[in-house]
């Protein structure tokens, strides 16, 4: 099928478009220079065009989800997808799979209709201990990328940046944050061919850090307490780092959260040894009733949008279908008047720089080379909003809710604000590497483990495709 998209502003950061108005031409699912008998021409004059969002960070196929919906009636995976299309997304990234659960987070991804999908391994110390402890450096970047590719992942992901046992049941195994970031500096980009996404905590900024090719920052407003941890998180993004925020909205009920800060309001904890035990609570912790937190944003509005990447803390009880609140923040001060406690930088993000930490910034980091961009040869994976330079700021939250056009893969999906077609291809990617080797088979016997029930097998993933 061959669709023309004309008269639009074209937002592709990538390509150094900043509202040009211009034509796209899309022909069996790929963005092309031109031709002249379309199938279907899409008018989008007054509109932004921009490529498919993509969400670096979410919580959508993670271990446990069936018993949020039970207990709280969280999204059904129609739902997700659903949500996601009419904001304009078309890829979302699974940020906590374990060597454990990823072929349940892969069946789960797998579900959601629409977007494309991806996860991220979180890492277990608790496996790479000998490994660290004796600073094999090369066997463990060796080993990491291989349980990237047999778990299918796109990337790895670290929860806390050290390991700590208790002595009273286990011999003493303690590897500080200093001793790990001293130990993964020493790696080199090229052998694992992805970044290492670090949780964020103020443990964490109190340590000197220089390297800036392996690490991203994720949730970094997480490990800002004070004006100094501002300015040590501020000043690693300057130094180009990457990161993202974990912007959150307190005004939402708290259903998932980290105990020590629930004020024992909990009904239910659950210990999943990667993080503290995620609790659900019984009511509202709220104590900052309709305030957003002020670090996060402050550094968001701060920070240069090619080294960040739009994210919330999902922990917080912030959902993804709360993103459109969001960007209305970022791009009006109007809108942002009366909301925070603290003083922000008079700046509002314009359409470009949304497109930025939505898309390209996303996209590079993922290694996504087809998508992110509305170049020649890119995916065509296509949102189309009704907004330009004169929408009322009120206005702007509604619109990112519902965008005017989706196409994903070359296919109309919503046309008019209204899903037409929610059974379009999608694809599971994952990073290439290499397969199981003796020291992978020794990490799978710790606890018991079988590798021929922990290995993904492709039944979990008919549509993967390795980047």
């Amino acid at each position: 099928m061959k669709i023309l998209i004309q008269n639009g502003k074209v937002y592709d950061p990538a390509n150094g478009i900043d509202g040009k108005v211009k034509n796209i031409f899309i022909k069996d699912g790929t963005i092309v220079d031109e031709f002249s008998d379309a199938d279907k021409t899409i008018d989008a004059r007054d509109k932004s065009v921009m490529s498919g969002g993509i969400d670096i960070q979410s919580h959508v196929g993670t271990f446990g989800l069936n018993l949020a919906r039970f207990t709280h009636s969280y999204f059904k995976p129609k739902d997700i997808g659903h949500i996601y299309a009419k904001m304009g997304y078309t890829f979302v990234n699974e940020s906590l799979m374990t060597i454990e659960t990823s072929n349940y987070v892969h069946h789960e991804l797998c579900s959601i209709p629409i977007v494309d999908t991806s996860a991220f391994l979180a890492l277990n110390f608790h496996d790479l201990w000998r490994y660290i402890k004796d600073e094999r450096i090369r066997d463990t970047e060796d080993i990491i990328s291989r349980l990237a590719y047999i778990n299918r992942a796109i990337g790895v992901r670290i929860c806390y940046p050290y390991l700590k046992f208790n002595r009273i049941w286990h011999s003493h195994k303690n590897i500080s944050t200093k001793k790990f970031l001293k130990f993964f500096s020493q790696f080199k980009k090229d052998n694992l061919s992805f970044p290492v996404f670090l949780n964020t905590s103020p443990e964490l900024l109190d340590q000197p850090l220089e390297e800036c090719g392996l690490f991203h920052f994720s949730q970094l407003g997480s490990g800002i307490t004070n004006e100094e941890q501002y300015n040590i998180a501020h000043g690693l993004l300057k130094k180009g780092f990457t990161a993202d925020p974990g912007l959150h909205n307190n005004n939402r009920n708290k259903l998932i959260i980290d105990f020590e800060k629930s004020n024992k309001e909990r009904c239910l904890s659950i210990g999943i040894a990667l993080t503290d035990p995620i609790c659900f609570l019984s009511g509202n912790s709220s104590t900052k009733e309709g305030k957003y937190s002020y670090y996060p944003l402050k550094l968001t509005l701060e920070a240069d949008p090619s080294k960040i990447c739009f994210s919330i803390r999902c922990n917080d009880g912030a959902s993804f279908d709360m993103y459109p609140s969001f960007f209305s923040l970022l791009m009006s001060r109007e809108m942002r008047s009366g909301q925070i406690e603290g003083e922000l930088p008079h700046r509002e993000f314009s359409l470009y720089e949304i497109a930025q930490i939505t898309r390209s910034t996303p996209a590079k980091l993922l290694g996504l080379k087809n998508k992110g961009h509305l170049g020649t040869g890119a995916d065509a994976d296509i949102s189309i909003y009704n907004i330009s330079k004169v929408t009322d700021s009120k206005d702007l939250e509604d619109e990112f809710r519902n965008c005017s056009y989706l196409i994903k893969g070359g296919q109309l999906v919503i046309d008019d604000k209204r899903i037409i077609d929610d059974s379009v291809k999608k694809r599971n990617y994952y990073r290439k590497g290499l397969g199981i080797n003796d020291k992978i088979e020794n990490i799978y016997k710790i606890s018991s483990r079988r590798l021929e029930h922990l290995e993904v097998n492709e039944i979990f993933i008919p549509d993967g495709f390795s980047v």
